[in-house]
C-alpha cells in the first residue's frame, strides 16, 4: 500500500510504472502470440518427419551454429526423409530437395510462396533493396520485363569481348609468376576478373575503376552480410564493424548514384548535340535501362535503379568466380578433361600463345564469338562448368516463405512456414546423378531426366536472367586459361568448401602454382 501511495504522490513515478507495465504486457503478448502461432503451425506440419535433436525454445539453433547448415540439411534429407522439418525459436522450417517439391514451389504453385526476407535475404537488403531478386508482385513483373529486355542477345555477343579482354589481363599477371615458387590465389583473381567484366557490362567501368572501388567498398559489405546470416545479432549490436558496414553502404550508394547522374548528363549532352545518345561509344546495360525509361525520372526511380545495379553486381560476379575456381581445381587433377577443354579452345581461336598488351582485334573477337555462339564451340567446356555447379552447388540453398495454407505434394504447409529448397541435396540425388561426388562433365552431353534436377539458377518464372551471360563469360575464361597454363594447387590436402559464405568458395582461398 505504501508503494501505491508513493506513486499517487509522484506523477512521474506513476508514468514510469505504467510505461514499464505497458512494455511488459506488450512483450508478453508478442511472445505468447509467437509461440501460439508456432504451436499451431507445428501441429499442421505433424505429417512431415522432424529433424533429430533440438532444445526447448531454442529448437535447432545451437545445432546449426555448430556445423555447416546445408551439409546438415543434406544429411537429414538423405538419411531420414526427402522432406523434413525443424525449428529455431519457434519458427517452423521445412527442408525439401526432390525435383517435384521444387517444381511445386517455384512454378506450379508459385502464388503460395514469396521470398523469405526474415532470414536469408535480410542481411543483404542494404545491397539488394527492392531490386529484382527481392521484389514481389507488380514491381517484380515490371523489373523482370525491363531486365529481360536489357539482357537481349546483343549483350551476350558483347560479353565475349569483355571476357576475352579480362582473361588476357589476368594472363599477363599469371605470366609474371609462371614457373616460379610464388603462388597466386585463384579465388581472389577470379573475383576481381568477374567484377571487371560485370563493371564494364553494367556501367562501362574501366578495369582500374573496378579494382579501385569494388574491393574497398563492395567486398567488405558482402563479407559482413554473410556473417550476419548465421549471426543475425550482428545487425543490431552497436560495434565498429556496424559503423564500417554502414559507411561502406553509404559510400557505394553515393558512387553508383554519381555514375547514374553523370551518365544521364552525358546522354542529355549527346542528344542536344546530335539528336540521340552517341552511337560512337559502346552502350552498356545502364544505357539500355535509361533508353527503356525514356523521359520518365524521379528520385524514387534513381533509388530503384541504384538497387538494380547493386543487385546485378552481386548476382553477376559471386557465382561466376566460385564456379571458375572449382572448375580449374577439378581440371588440375584430370589431364584428360583438361586436354578436351584445350582442344575446344584452340578450335574456336583461343590460342595458347601468351597474351599481349594490345589484345585481339574486333575482327578476331567476332570470329571467336561466332564460333562459340553460332557454331556451338566450347560445348564440352560448358559441360565442365555445369558439372562444377552440380557437384559444388555454389549456391547450396534458396528460401521461400509460405504466404497461405497450401499443399506441397500431399503435405500440408501452413501459412508462415519457412521453406528451404536444398539445391545441394538435389544435385547429389543418386536417382538423377549416379556416383554424385564423381566429376563427370559428360553427364550434360545428354538431356536431363528432370529439368528440376539441375537448378543452380533455379527454374520457373523467377529463374536467373543472367545465367547465359555468366556461363558465356566463364566458358571463355576457363578455355583461354586452360589453353595457356597449367595450375597446381599448393595445398596438399583436399580443398574444403567454406562452411558459411555463399556462394560457396574454398575455405582458405585457392593458392596455386602456375606453369
Amino acid at each position: 500500500m505504501e508503494m501505491w501511495k508513493d506513486v499517487e504522490e509522484r506523477p512521474m513515478a506513476a508514468a514510469a510504472l505504467l510505461l514499464v507495465l505497458g512494455l511488459a504486457v506488450t512483450v508478453s503478448y508478442a511472445v505468447a502470440s509467437h509461440f501460439v502461432g508456432s504451436t499451431m503451425r507445428r501441429r499442421k506440419l505433424k505429417d512431415i518427419p522432424k529433424a533429430p535433436g533440438g532444445l526447448p525454445i531454442l529448437g535447432h539453433g545451437i545445432t546449426l551454429l555448430r556445423q555447416t547448415p546445408w551439409d546438415l540439411f543434406t544429411k537429414w534429407v538423405v538419411e531420414i526423409s526427402p522432406i523434413i522439418r525443424f525449428n529455431i525459436f519457434g519458427e517452423q522450417f521445412v527442408v525439401v530437395a526432390e525435383p517435384k517439391f521444387l517444381k511445386s514451389i517455384w512454378q506450379s504453385n508459385i502464388r503460395a510462396y514469396t521470398k523469405d526476407m526474415t532470414f536469408t535475404y535480410k542481411p543483404f537488403l542494404p545491397l539488394l533493396g527492392t531490386g529484382l531478386v527481392t521484389s514481389e508482385g507488380e514491381l517484380w513483373r515490371k523489373q523482370r520485363l525491363l531486365v529481360s529486355t536489357v539482357f537481349r542477345i546483343d549483350i551476350l555477343e558483347e560479353i565475349v569481348g569483355m571476357a576475352k579482354r579480362a582473361v588476357d589481363r589476368l594472363s599477363l599477371q599469371l605470366e609474371k609468376v609462371r614457373n616460379t615458387k610464388e603462388t597466386v590465389d585463384l579465388e581472389e583473381l577470379f573475383r576481381r576478373l568477374a567484377l571487371q567484366v560485370i563493371g564494364e557490362a553494367l556501367m562501362g567501368l574501366t578495369p582500374q575503376e573496378c579494382d579501385d572501388v569494388f574491393p574497398k567498398l563492395y567486398l567488405p559489405i558482402m563479407e559482413e552480410a554473410n556473417k550476419r546470416v548465421l549471426r543475425p545479432w550482428r545487425m543490431y549490436l552497436p560495434s565498429w564493424t556496424h559503423v564500417e558496414f554502414s559507411r561502406n553502404v553509404t559510400a557505394l550508394d553515393k558512387y553508383i548514384v554519381g555514375l547514374i547522374r553523370k551518365r544521364r548528363q552525358l546522354r542529355k549532352h549527346e542528344v542536344k548535340q546530335c539528336g540521340k545518345a552517341a552511337a560512337a561509344r559502346k552502350f552498356d546495360i545502364l544505357d539500355r535501362v535509361l533508353d527503356h525509361l525514356g523521359e520518365e525520372w524521379s528520385l524514387e526511380i534513381e533509388k530503384q535503379l541504384t538497387y538494380e545495379l547493386k543487385t546485378f553486381v552481386l548476382a553477376g560476379h559471386e557465382t561466376s568466380s566460385a564456379m571458375l575456381t572449382w572448375a580449374l581445381y577439378q581440371l588440375a587433377y584430370d589431364p584428360d578433361k583438361l586436354q578436351k577443354v584445350r582442344e575446344e579452345a584452340r578450335a574456336v581461336g583461343l590460342s595458347s600463345a601468351p597474351a599481349t598488351e594490345g589484345g585481339m582485334s574486333e575482327e578476331e573477337l567476332a570470329c571467336i564469338d561466332n564460333a562459340v555462339r553460332v557454331e556451338g564451340g566450347l560445348d564440352y567446356t560448358l559441360c565442365v562448368l555445369k558439372e562444377t555447379l552440380r557437384k559444388y552447388s555454389v549456391v547450396p540453398a534458396v528460401t521461400r516463405l509460405c504466404t497461405m495454407d497450401t499443399d506441397l505434394c500431399g503435405y500440408k504447409i501452413p501459412k508462415g512456414t519457412h521453406i528451404i529448397c536444398l539445391l545441394q541435396a538435389t544435385h547429389h540425388l543418386e536417382q538423377y546423378w549416379p556416383s554424385p561426388m564423381e566429376f563427370r562433365p559428360e553427364r550434360f552431353q545428354e538431356a536431363l531426366a528432370d529439368p528440376f534436377s539441375f537448378v543452380p539458377f533455379i527454374q520457373g518464372p523467377r529463374n536467373c536472367l543472367g545465367q547465359h551471360l555468366a556461363l558465356r563469360e566463364a566458358s571463355i575464361v576457363l578455355a583461354q586459361l586452360a589453353a595457356r597454363f597449367n595450375f597446381t594447387p599448393a595445398q596438399k590436402d583436399e580443398v574444403r568448401p567454406h562452411p558459411w559464405i555463399v556462394p560457396v568458395g574454398p575455405a582458405n582461398g585457392m593458392p596455386v602454382f602456375v606453369t
